[in-house]
């Protein structure tokens, strides 16, 4: 019976796995903007696991020849936005409803920029606004052009006008806000750290999840080895202008992004920052990396899927240590509630069922209470009981004398 549940619950996970890798049907494309869209970061819909990907993306940024950011000119204020936030890199702007949001994020806004700007070798002064709203009549009136961000959208970033755009959806707390907040912190910081210089889209959003902690590493090493199995993953040059448009297809591209860059800085540990100081002198993206990784990333490719076929396949996934835990977490209160059930079971056949060395209830009736007064017939009464059942009983007692004591 055991191992007929084991078979059965293992291949329930096996169409589990396969329905999560394949593409959702009835997803639609909405009509694509034809105004320039700044970098996006996507909602999380209440009815999908954490980090799941939207149904649409943002087109790629759209670059202009390198300025400097200083002289754009500073949006309007909004008047949905009263309250404002002051910090050394930082303008943070909310409504009232948002303020215990907003102060929570200011906590922590100064030490990320810091660490980002590290990591990215960044070292220049920047200063950023921020704006917050939450439904989505003000969140397009705070936007610095004429238009309606789609309803997906949970942060967009303009990186030419240093400003960052949040929206907080019902259901929403702050480790969503705040996790939306670094990535678009990432994409700000990113543009200046590179002077504006044209970047594929895959490395600007593997760069800003890897900032951000945008994806567990089983979200991402579940969703890679689902996909190669089913040969799925998209080339990397399909990934450089645009993702697709789709929620499974989308997912797969941020983790297929984030799994790529992590294999080029497995090549280069010092990737980003050396990049980005290339990007800087004036190379462009291609020539930069070249340089930094010896040779032209086109010959990595080749090595790069020959990576996913040996990380990626069904005896890695079942050999991955975060499967085996989370199915032993989902069995651990079934065995506990089995254990329990057997305890009280045999708690009730020990009530039940009398121990062989109790003595019997009429040796017990015999002898009367200790303090009780005997006279001398029912003592030889109780001495007469005593002898018929010694045969039940193991007694070390002397055998009985052939005296009779003399009457008191």
């Amino acid at each position: 019976m055991r191992d007929h549940l084991f078979n059965r619950f293992r291949w329930l996970v096996f169409v589990g796995l396969l329905w999560v890798g394949s593409p959702q049907k009835g997803e639609t494309q909405p009509p694509f903007d034809p105004q320039p869209s700044p970098l996006t970061r996507p909602l999380r819909p209440a009815n999908k696991p954490p980090y799941a990907a939207p149904k649409q993306q943002a087109s790629q940024h759209k670059t202009q020849p390198s300025q400097n950011p200083s002289n754009q000119a500073a949006p309007t204020v909004p008047k949905q936005l009263p309250h404002t936030l002051r910090t050394k890199h930082f303008t943070l702007r909310y409504p009232t409803d948002l303020a215990w949001l907003a102060r929570r994020i200011a906590e922590r806004m100064e030490q990320d920029y810091l660490r980002i700007a590290e990591e990215l070798g960044y070292k220049e002064h920047a200063h950023f606004e921020i704006r917050m709203a939450r439904v989505d009549r003000d969140y397009a009136a705070i936007q610095p052009h004429a238009w309606t961000p789609h309803a997906w959208i949970a942060g967009l970033a303009y990186p030419r006008q240093g400003l960052m755009t949040l929206r907080q959806q019902p259901g929403q707390g702050f480790p969503q806000i705040y996790q939306t907040f670094v990535h678009e912190l990432s994409h700000l910081i990113l543009f200046r750290a590179a002077r504006f210089e044209p970047m594929p889209l895959w490395f600007v959003e593997a760069v800003a999840m890897q900032q951000s902690n945008d994806n567990t590493a089983f979200d991402r090493f579940l969703t890679l080895a689902t996909a190669q199995i089913s040969g799925r993953i998209p080339p990397i040059p399909s990934l450089s202008r645009r993702f697709p448009t789709d929620g499974s297809s989308a997912t797969l591209a941020y983790a297929t992004s984030f799994a790529h860059l992590q294999f080029l800085r497995s090549h280069a540990p010092d990737l980003l920052p050396r990049v980005l100081e290339l990007l800087r002198a004036g190379q462009s993206f291609d020539h930069a990396l070249t340089n930094v990784l010896g040779q032209p990333h086109a010959r990595l490719l080749p090595a790069w899927q020959q990576h996913l076929r040996s990380h990626y396949h069904w005896i890695a996934l079942l050999a991955h240590e975060t499967l085996w835990l989370t199915l032993f977490s989902l069995l651990l209160p079934f065995f506990y509630l089995r254990q329990k059930a057997l305890r009280k079971q045999q708690i009730a056949q020990m009530h039940d069922d009398p121990s062989p060395e109790d003595p019997p209830s009429d040796l017990l009736s015999a002898l009367p209470p200790s303090n009780a007064s005997l006279s001398y017939p029912e003592l030889r009464r109780a001495l007469e009981a005593l002898h018929n059942n010694k045969d039940d009983f193991p007694s070390q007692q002397a055998p009985p004398s052939n005296k009779e004591s003399p009457p008191k």
